[in-house]
Parts: C-alpha cells; structure tokens; sequence
C-alpha cells in the first residue's frame, strides 16, 4: 500500500506499508505480525513540516484498524534525523543486529542509482492506550 502527502497539487513525500513484514536479510520472520514500513521519503524542502509523522501515523492508522499489535521499519544507523522523528513517535530498537539493506532505482534522468546502507530494525506497539 502506497501512502501520497500532497500540498495542495505538488507531492512532497510518499511511504510504502507492506503487510508480511520486512523482506531483507536477515528480516523475514524475525518479528511475528509486523507489517513494514518502507520507503519513507519527504521532499527535501519540505522536510520538519510534520510531513514524515503524517505518513507513518496514517500507516499505523491502516496497521491498527486491520488488527496488528506492532509495526515496524529499518532506519539506517547514520540516518539521525530519520531515527530522532520515529523514536519520537514511539518506534523503539527491535533487538535485532545491524544489518546490511541495498537496492537500486533510477534517477530523473534515467540513470540507474545502487545504494547500500547499514540498518537497524525499529517496532512501534500499537497496543491501545489504558484508559484513565
């Protein structure tokens, strides 16, 4: 499931939430009913707008409402902006060893762009809040 923030007609960040859970080694089946997070990207201009957290509470929103305790995403270890926003929205070290995540995509103009980074696993409970 693709999820789009706009500003007016302009798209300035998008994330991808998929229901089996992280697909890169080591990942698969290391964390039972996580769907994932993934790909999450705000244009840089637009980047500390609240943008990011938009995007991932509206996959959790997704994740709750179809019954998963959890959810979960890979941050790269030198990625501290991206770390400090999904600590601050309750995401928390999974326990599992850093790992090594790479792919390729093309760039605007059509080059091919590989990349490799060092991660680490983060899981955010989705347990409902006690009531008062």
């Amino acid at each position: 499931m693709v999820f789009l923030a706009f500003v007016d007609d302009e798209l300035v960040g998008h994330a991808v939430l998929t229901w089996d859970g992280a697909e890169s080694p080591p990942m698969p089946r290391k964390i039972e009913a996580c769907p994932n997070v993934s790909d999450v990207w705000v244009r840089p201009d637009w980047r500390r707008r609240g943008i990011g957290g938009s995007l991932l509470e509206a996959c959790e929103h997704v994740v709750r409402d179809q019954g998963f305790p959890r959810v979960g995403l890979s941050v790269g270890v030198d990625n501290a902006a991206a770390s400090a926003l999904y600590r601050s929205l309750g995401y928390r070290d999974a326990g599992i060893p850093e790992y090594q995540e790479s792919g390729r995509w093309v760039d605007a103009n059509g080059g091919l762009v590989e990349w490799n980074e060092t991660c680490r696993y983060m899981v955010r409970s989705l347990a409902e809040e006690p009531s008062p």
